[in-house]
């Protein structure tokens, strides 16, 4: 069976698989699948039948926008360190910050920017023997997809690389050229092409962001003239970019991977 961690500022939530002993203190992920951090799990482990203390949680989130609900369960030996948890777990508020909220699982290393939306809900049952409470944490994302991996290539004048996005949707690309380059250089993702005419001198630093449409220079700014073509991304798979120009600058193109 898999397993899965999510976290934020140090906080790790687990689920799935996690064979640990009843007095050991962890925030666990409830029952019912974790469809949201992981949507392509095998749902037949949702059957399994665990002790709720034995620390194998399933865990339901919620998508909605841009806001995904984790739920969960703390449980700890002693209600003083479970008193502990519920501090340390509050202190997700303390930040109106955007920070990665990141899983893990057999499928790779996922993020989003985030933050913690309203307050953490904390319900202690004192009811019964065993120190454990419910919680739920909402956050609000930056970006409703999430990221994975990245990925460099670095070309010179003239070349074509192949390259690949192992995610589910456009990777767009982020490109830096290093002059010296002469005018009219370019970079295209298979047949479509974005070109500059400006020269890039030497020490100079060319950032071109495709997905948000901007060039900007490390020595005078934003670039707005002479930009001609259009931005392009790679689809699933594997494609081609090609850095055109001349000179003996070059230019290196980062990929990350997305995801629904």
């Amino acid at each position: 069976m898999s397993q899965i961690y999510v976290e934020m500022d140090g906080l790790t939530v687990w689920g799935r698989g996690k064979a640990t002993p009843h007095d050991l203190s962890g925030f666990g992920i409830k029952r019912n699948g974790l469809e949201q951090f992981d949507d392509s799990a095998s749902r037949s482990g949702e059957v399994a039948k665990r002790d709720v203390g034995d620390g194998s949680y399933w865990g339901d989130s919620s998508l909605d926008g841009i806001v995904r609900t984790l739920q969960g369960v703390a449980h700890a030996p002693t209600h003083r360190e479970l008193e502990a948890m519920h501090d340390r777990l509050m202190a997700l508020n303390a930040s109106s910050a955007y920070r990665p909220l990141t899983y893990r699982s057999e499928r790779g290393y996922r993020y989003a920017m985030a933050r913690v939306e309203g307050a953490v809900t904390w319900l202690h049952d004192r009811w019964i023997n065993k120190p454990r409470a419910e919680f739920t944490i909402a956050f609000r994302c930056a970006d409703a997809h999430w990221n994975g991996e990245s990925r460099k290539y670095t070309l010179t004048p003239g070349q074509t690389v192949t390259v690949e996005n192992r995610g589910t949707l456009p990777a767009w690309p982020m490109v830096d050229v290093r002059g010296p380059l002469g005018v009219n250089w370019g970079l295209g993702v298979g047949s479509s092409r974005l070109y500059v005419d400006r020269a890039v001198g030497s020490g100079e630093t060319v950032t071109v962001d495709h997905e948000n449409g901007w060039v900007k220079s490390s020595s005078s700014g934003f670039i707005t003239e002479g930009i001609s073509g259009y931005e392009s991304n790679l689809a699933p798979g594997v494609g081609t970019v090609t850095f055109t120009g001349s000179g003996s600058g070059s230019a290196t193109v980062t990929f990350t991977d997305r995801f629904v």
